[in-house]
């Protein structure tokens, strides 16, 4: 579902709304810790691991309907 950033963001909240938005919308993810400034994609991963099971849950209901037909 879709995310309630609230009224206002600050300035921290923001750059985690974004990260948070960019991995659920499959941006690159070589972009999304160039815009954070992170050092690796692992370090984005490691702080916004929460978002990656949703994603791997999708992946694998992606896969699985193209092998069997689902």
């Amino acid at each position: 579902g879709e995310r309630d950033w609230g009224p206002r963001l600050t300035p921290h909240g923001l750059r985690h709304a974004y990260a948070t938005a960019a991995l659920e919308t499959r941006i690159d993810p070589q972009i999304v810790p160039q815009h954070l400034g992170h050092a690796s994609v692992s370090t984005t991963y490691d702080i916004y691991a929460y978002v990656i099971p949703e994603l791997e849950t999708e992946s694998d209901n992606k896969i699985e309907a193209r092998l069997f037909g689902k």
